[in-house]
């Protein structure tokens, strides 16, 4: 038997980039994460994806950096949406922890 498949959500690239295009002036990243509802680093990231592809550029001023949308976009596929892991994944297992743990120049 099938399970349902989780409803598809914007990824945080496109809604950054939404937030960016309709917005008038520069914009911070804490201000792009309250209008993005997101965390920021999730918007930090999808910022710094978006100035690898000039979609976005940011100037420095003594609040820090103001983001604006430059309009160019040499990106050639963006995905809109994006589909949540059915599974979580497993936490990565330490292998240097414990009594027993070695590095392998001290063996």
């Amino acid at each position: 038997m099938r399970t349902p498949k989780a409803s598809k959500r914007p990824t945080w690239t496109h809604l950054v980039e939404e937030a960016l295009r309709t917005a008038d002036d520069f914009l911070p990243a804490k201000a792009l994460a309250a209008a993005t509802r997101g965390s920021v680093n999730q918007v930090n990231a999808a910022l710094h994806h978006l100035q690898s592809y000039r979609v976005v550029d940011c100037v420095a001023s003594p609040d820090g950096l103001h983001w604006f949308f430059r309009g160019e976009d040499s990106r050639r596929r963006s995905l809109e949406e994006r589909a949540p892991e059915e599974k979580a994944r497993k936490p990565r297992r330490n292998l240097r922890v414990g009594p027993k743990a070695t590095l392998k120049s001290q063996s």
